[in-house]
């Protein structure tokens, strides 16, 4: 995977990359946050491939993510060739018991739906 993920918790240091402390699988850290080039990459594909970081599992053993949200329409408008400094995208839903913010300046934030 070309993007960047870290691993964000409110107050414990963040673990190593690529190692995830789980809790009956579910990871102990519950904010978790991944950067990608809107330009160069498809922020559908980017998102399952962090979601299956964070699960510890392969991208195919998700439910289909089209479930959630058509991701034609997401991948279109996050790589839309508009300014996200003066026209900011933000889309959120909920996906594998996971809160979704994603936006076209590259940046998602997925949390635990509590």
């Amino acid at each position: 995977m070309s993007s960047k993920i870290k691993i964000i918790s409110g107050k414990d240091a963040p673990t190593p990359a690529g190692k995830l402390v789980t809790n009956g699988g579910r990871p102990t850290r519950n904010i978790f946050e991944a950067e990608f080039d809107p330009q160069q990459e498809r922020p559908s594909m980017i998102l399952l491939d962090t979601i299956a970081f964070i699960r510890n599992v392969d991208p195919v053993t998700l439910d289909p993510l089209a479930e959630a949200i058509d991701t034609d329409a997401l991948d279109t408008l996050l790589t839309a060739q508009s300014d996200p400094d003066t026209h900011p995208i933000e889309v959120t839903f909920s996906y594998e018991g996971f809160h979704i913010s994603i936006r076209n300046t590259g940046n998602i934030r997925i949390r635990w739906n509590e």
